[in-house]
C-alpha cells in the first residue's frame, strides 16, 4: 500500500541511515559524545610530552541509538496507521 504510512516508514529508514552516517563520519565513538579530542605533542626545547585539547564535536553511540529509536517509532506508527486504514476500509 503506497500512501502516508509508507512515507512515515521511509522517513524512519532515512533517520536510521542519517544517524549512522553521522556517527561514522564523526569517528564511530563507542562511548558518549565528546566536545574535544586530545593530541599528544612534544616540547622541542625541553623534550617534555604534553597533551593539547582540540575543540570538535565527536558524536557518540547515543547518536546511533537515537536514530534507531526514531526508526522503531516510525515503523510502529506506520504499522498502526496501516492497521487503522484497513480496519476502516473493512467496516465501510
Amino acid at each position: 500500500m503506497i500512501g502516508k504510512p509508507s512515507i512515515v516508514r521511509n522517513l524512519g529508514v532515512f533517520a536510521l541511515w542519517a544517524s549512522m552516517l553521522l556517527w561514522l563520519y564523526g569517528g564511530g565513538q563507542i562511548g558518549f559524545y565528546r566536545e574535544y579530542y586530545t593530541i599528544e605533542k612534544m616540547d622541542e626545547i625541553l623534550g617534555i610530552a604534553y597533551e593539547e585539547r582540540v575543540p570538535a564535536f565527536l558524536p557518540g553511540i547515543e547518536t546511533l541509538a537515537g536514530g534507531f529509536m526514531i526508526f522503531a517509532l516510525a515503523i510502529l506508527a506506520a504499522a498502526l496507521w496501516e492497521r487503522r486504514i484497513e480496519r476502516t476500509l473493512r467496516n465501510t
